[in-house]
């Protein structure tokens, strides 16, 4: 009895080891392994790179020499812009002029080693920088691309910049606030900005899903008009 009983428990013993040896690793985030190049500033940019490396994407963010303008916004923390910090999470920065030679080339080699890369300039102005979509595609046509304007890339309005007032007012969302004779007012809460960078976000995902299908990358486009 006493030898089976040792056996029995020996037995017990090699199964839970054998368990224990064959549990999986934790999985790595969705976006484990993509690398992203953030050249946005504000909110709708920067919101819709925060997501993408919330789920694992290493995302370099370019800012200007002078640092991303949502900087100089408050409220401060240590000196910092609280907002920045919170649409800018699990991102490196990188300071840098891509209208000189040095920039230029710096950011050629990022582009050709990316799979995202997002902008918020006005249409055409990447174009004028030497960085338009048919010329980054040719440099890595595996790219996704993402552009975020005002008012898109089509239309009277689309040389235009756009504020979250501006926007808001087009629309008509802020009709039912302030008074006639008081200047025009906006909503807390950055409903324009906030919605575009969901819609980038969700169009770069689908970009990504077309690619693992046809190996190609793809030009997405959003703007805050809708």
């Amino acid at each position: 009895i006493v030898q089976q009983v040792t056996r029995q428990l020996r037995d017990k013993a090699e199964v839970r080891f054998r368990s224990s040896a064959t549990i999986p690793q934790e999985p790595s985030p969705a976006l484990s392994g993509l690398r992203v190049l953030d050249l946005s500033q504000g909110v709708s940019g920067p919101l819709c790179g925060m997501q993408l490396g919330d789920l694992g994407a290493d995302v370099v963010k370019i800012e200007p020499l002078t640092g991303d303008w949502l900087r100089q916004i408050g409220p401060f923390v240590q000196s910092e812009s609280a907002l920045f910090l919170q649409l800018n999470r699990n991102k490196r920065s990188l300071p840098l002029d891509h209208k000189t030679s040095a920039g230029k080339d710096i950011l050629c080699r990022l582009l050709a080693n990316a799979d995202i890369v997002i902008e918020g300039y006005r249409p055409g102005v990447m174009e004028r920088l030497g960085f338009g979509y048919d010329t980054v595609a040719a440099l890595n046509h595996r790219i996704v691309y993402c552009s975020i304007s005002a008012f898109g890339r089509n239309g009277p309005l689309a040389d235009h910049p756009g504020t979250e007032l501006a926007i808001q007012s087009f629309v008509g969302t802020n009709r039912q606030l302030g008074s006639v004779e008081a200047p025009p007012v906006r909503t807390g809460f950055d409903l324009a900005a906030t919605e575009t960078g969901f819609a980038a976000f969700q169009g770069i995902l689908a970009a990504l899903l077309w690619r693992e299908h046809s190996g190609e990358g793809q030009h997405v486009e959003t703007s805050m008009l809708g």
